[in-house]
């Protein structure tokens, strides 16, 4: 009897855990240690152009090339060695032939004596932020105007696009990196106020209004002194804030 209510407990649990599965924004696929797929989710299974049911009992071979299956093997074969992994990115096939990126957490699933039994992944496709990435990225570098990234808690910069190298005349982007803002600006500004004790006021007023343009007194390394305007803009990401 027992047995029968514990049963019947665990096939209620597996239900409810379907409900959420399948109503999630990310994919999520249990395999065996055989790679049998035994539960997928819509997500994972429509952004590969299938149905749940037409790959249940199916070898997730069906994902990938064979290429991908080698690497997809020793990824699988080491997750059963350390338990989990997050983070992955794994190359993927769509049904129609066409490869995109996914991004996966993964961990083992073990039996009631501690032996791996089944592989759960979670996934989502990065394809279409990786080229928005690649996008940025070109014009971050390609750009004529000087744009660079302020971070806190010290607010020093962290990147530095080609145009800024040059405009400050820094070696590269790490030498530019390893100074303050205050560091390309004379001590003073032209209303006498210290360059530091401005230039804080300053990305404390961007950080409560979101932006804050302004006109600036700069310094090349060289020691040559140049006007410039300045359009500091705050941005975030999860709980990371920068300008």
């Amino acid at each position: 009897m027992e047995n029968e209510q514990l049963e019947q407990k665990s096939k209620i649990n597996l239900e409810k855990f379907k409900i959420i599965a399948d109503q999630s924004n990310n994919g999520i696929a249990i395999v065996d240690l055989k790679g049998d797929i035994q539960y997928i989710n819509y997500y994972f299974a429509e952004i590969h152009g299938y149905s749940p049911n037409e790959l249940v009992g199916k070898n997730l071979s069906i994902f990938h090339t064979e290429d991908q299956m080698k690497d997809v093997r020793e990824i699988n074969k080491n997750l059963i060695q350390i338990g989990s992994y997050s983070a992955k990115e794994v190359w993927h096939k769509h049904k129609d032939g066409t490869q995109f990126l996914m991004l996966m957490n993964a961990i083992v699933i073990k039996d009631d004596q501690g032996k791996p039994e089944y592989l759960a992944a979670t996934a989502i496709d990065v394809t279409k932020q990786k080229r928005i990435q690649k996008r940025y990225k070109f014009l971050f570098e390609s750009s004529r105007d000087a744009i660079m990234i302020l971070e806190p808690p010290e607010w020093k910069f962290t990147r530095g696009n080609p145009a800024t190298i040059e405009m400050f005349k820094a070696k590269n982007e790490k030498d530019f990196c390893s100074r303050a803002p205050w560091q390309y600006s004379p001590k003073l500004q032209p209303d006498n106020k210290p360059s530091k004790e401005k230039a804080m006021e300053i990305i404390n007023k961007a950080l409560r209004k979101g932006s804050h343009f302004f006109e600036w007194t700069h310094k090349r390394l060289n020691g040559e002194v140049f006007p410039a305007t300045v359009l500091l803009s705050k941005m975030e990401i999860g709980e990371r804030k920068f300008l």
